[in-house]
């Protein structure tokens, strides 16, 4: 496996919840934008791994959780 390094701004979401279809769960980071613009329901790329549907925002505490679609 090749290790990937993205970088993302400072002021990066890091606390979304990506849930993998084995039910396993992995905490990703994204640009703060993400949490402004999204809604629950919509589906979503992300890079290099694959589409995602948004569950759950939570503005406040800055949580998005994420269950995986499809590569």
């Amino acid at each position: 496996d090749i290790q990937y390094i993205h970088c993302v701004s400072a002021n990066a979401i890091n606390n979304i919840e990506l849930v993998m279809p084995t039910g396993k769960s992995v905490i990703c980071m994204g640009e703060p934008a993400m949490i402004k613009n999204l809604k629950v329901g919509d589906v979503i790329q992300l890079t290099r791994i694959g589409f995602a549907r948004v569950d759950k925002i939570d503005k406040k505490k800055k949580y998005i959780r994420l269950y995986f679609a499809h590569q």
